[in-house]
C-alpha cells in the first residue's frame, strides 16, 4: 500500500497475491481472509471486494453455494 497526500492507494495485484497468501498460509476460507484484510486495514468489507480479482470472486461464489449463503444454487459437475 503506498500513500499518496494521506489518501491510501492500494495496488489490486499484490493486494489478490496478499489474500491468495493468507488462504495458503493460514487454511481459512476466501471469505474469511477478504473479512481479516478489511479488519486489519479498518477498511469496508464492500470497499476490499471491489478489489478482488475474477479468479477469488469465483472462488467465494463457490464458498458461499457450498455454505448455502446464496439463494440460488450453483451448478457443480460432480468430481
Amino acid at each position: 500500500m503506498k500513500q499518496s497526500n494521506n489518501i491510501p492507494v492500494f495496488d489490486k495485484s499484490a493486494f489478490n497475491q496478499e489474500i491468495e497468501l493468507f488462504v495458503k498460509n493460514t487454511g481459512e476460507s476466501y471469505i474469511d481472509a477478504v473479512i481479516h484484510y478489511a479488519e486489519k486495514r479498518n477498511m469496508e468489507v464492500e470497499t476490499v471486494s471491489k478489489m478482488l480479482n475474477k479468479v477469488i470472486r469465483q472462488k467465494i461464489e463457490s464458498e458461499a453455494s457450498d455454505l448455502n449463503l446464496l439463494r440460488e444454487k450453483l451448478c457443480k459437475l460432480p468430481v
